[in-house]
């Protein structure tokens, strides 16, 4: 964590020496070369590498996690609201019929 932070604000220098109206080409090229040298760092790509990997990880984990509430919401809602919207009539044990529809009728059958 502490190395992220140092990351961040050595970036953050960065860019702002960059982004100034008034750097010189030297400056540039110092900035430039030092960046070069911290990207090239082994310990920076390893950390970077694993960041990455993690954050796949992370993503990967939350989309199934996503995925299982959109199911259990669905299930909820076909369990509490499926007869309303089922176009199926069921027999009761009594033998009579619930959960019709108007729209069981086909319309253009008269046709």
């Amino acid at each position: 964590m502490v190395m992220k932070a140092k990351i961040s604000f050595v970036s953050g220098m960065v860019l702002g020496l960059l982004a100034g109206s008034k750097i010189g080409p030297r400056l540039y090229e110092r900035v430039s070369a030092a960046v070069s040298s911290l990207a090239a760092d082994p310990r920076v790509r390893h950390g970077a590498s694993n960041a990455g990997d993690r954050a796949a990880h992370v993503a990967k984990n939350a989309g199934m996690s996503a995925a299982q509430q959109v199911r259990h919401a669905s299930e909820v809602v076909t369990h509490r609201f499926g007869d309303r919207f089922n176009s199926v009539s069921h027999s009761a044990p009594n033998g009579a019929k619930h959960g019709g529809s108007r729209f069981d009728e086909d319309p253009l059958a008269d046709q």
